[in-house]
């Protein structure tokens, strides 16, 4: 069982892999982003999100994550987002969670910037 409480049994030997979804809006979701789910036995591979946008997700249940992700490997690219912490973010973007701030003291005053900082999937 996983933290939603269900099982992912993939049937013998199956594999899903090199999946698209392309150009998909989501307009005010009652929850998070969504759930990307894969058996451990047979992880899904080649995932990839092209311009797909959920606006203004709920918080509950996955929090800033947005998305609950298990055995799932992909690439979000376009204007994608969120992106899923599975994921890797080619869309460009800064999002929130990949940036660290930082301060600098430079002739008498903070000079503010930010350094993309790489997340490790779950």
């Amino acid at each position: 069982r996983n933290q939603l409480g269900t099982h992912c049994h993939a049937p013998a030997g199956g594999q899903y892999s090199n999946i698209t979804l392309r150009d998909i809006t989501v307009l005010r979701p009652k929850q998070s982003a969504g759930v990307l789910l894969a058996d451990e036995a047979a992880a899904m591979r080649g995932v990839r999100f092209d311009n797909v946008v959920v606006h203004e997700p709920a918080a509950r249940p996955f929090g800033d994550e947005q998305y609950y992700c298990r055995n799932v490997h992909g690439v979000a690219t376009g204007a994608t987002s969120p992106v899923p912490p599975c994921f890797e973010d080619r869309t460009g973007a800064v999002s929130a969670r990949r940036l660290q701030s930082a301060r600098s003291f430079t002739n008498g005053r903070f000079k503010r910037f930010t350094l993309g900082v790489r997340q490790v999937a779950m």
